[in-house]
């Protein structure tokens, strides 16, 4: 049977130079020409809750491509402005440069050690998967950043139709890979990843954050790895 590490995408093994989306919207929104009676906290607000995986407890249609993504979540963000789509128009195009600039290839990074580790997994008998709450566009992101040769799949919630944490989510990928082929689950979130793990029982290591009570966070993945070396003469071959 494979040995199998889920790894989730961002903020573990790369990350935006802009950071997350919010850090987005502020950036562009102090230079848009926007004239209204709404605060920058209301706007960010409403974007907050069209994103499909800030409502992780509903089930969303699938997506196979960006373009279908952006008018999706388009549509959302000007129901919950509650405005009508001639007033939308300013904000629309405020959301379509802050995609613009989340889908800039260059704009995306890896942390240091992210290829060194997942080589050296690889090398231990590791097949290393992508679970992420993320845009179909993540796929040219792995290719880009040169990922995709250790990599062997991704697992892409636009495509899913559920987001982590919730478990349709990680029961869609049980269907196809075998849970107890899975060995470990690193992520850098509480919200998606940590409960995700805690609600599926997925062995978890947590990177770049810190859990209250948990023991097994590391600073980064050159830490993670040498757990999971440490700990691999125990498991590889169960």
């Amino acid at each position: 049977m494979s040995k199998i590490i889920l790894w989730d995408f961002d903020g573990t093994l790369a990350f935006h130079e802009s950071g997350d989306w919010e850090d987005l919207f502020y950036m562009l929104f102090d230079k848009s020409e926007l004239n209204n009676n709404l605060s920058a906290k209301e706007i960010t607000q409403a974007l907050d809750k069209s994103l499909p995986w800030n409502n992780s407890d509903y089930q969303h249609p699938t997506f196979y491509d960006t373009e279908s993504w952006i008018v999706y979540v388009s549509e959302n963000f000007r129901k919950n402005l509650n405005i009508t789509e001639n007033q939308f128009i300013p904000f629309l195009k405020l959301f379509n440069n802050i995609m613009d600039e989340y889908l800039n290839l260059s704009s995306w990074h890896l942390f240091s050690e992210t290829l060194m580790v997942l080589q050296k997994t690889n090398k231990l008998g590791f097949n290393n998967i992508i679970i992420s709450n993320h845009i179909p566009d993540i796929y040219n992101f792995v290719e880009y950043l040169g990922l995709d040769k250790n990599i062997s799949k991704i697992f892409c919630s636009s495509e899913i139709g559920w987001e982590k944490p919730n478990k349709a989510f990680f029961e869609f990928i049980f269907k196809n890979i075998k849970k107890e082929s899975i060995k470990y689950f690193i992520g850098n979130s509480y919200s998606s990843d940590y409960i995700g793990a805690l609600n599926s029982d997925l062995p978890f290591l947590s990177v770049r954050k810190k859990i209250p009570n948990y023991e097994n966070c590391f600073l980064n993945l050159e830490e993670v790895y040498d757990y999971i070396e440490k700990t691999t003469p125990n498991i590889l071959y169960k």
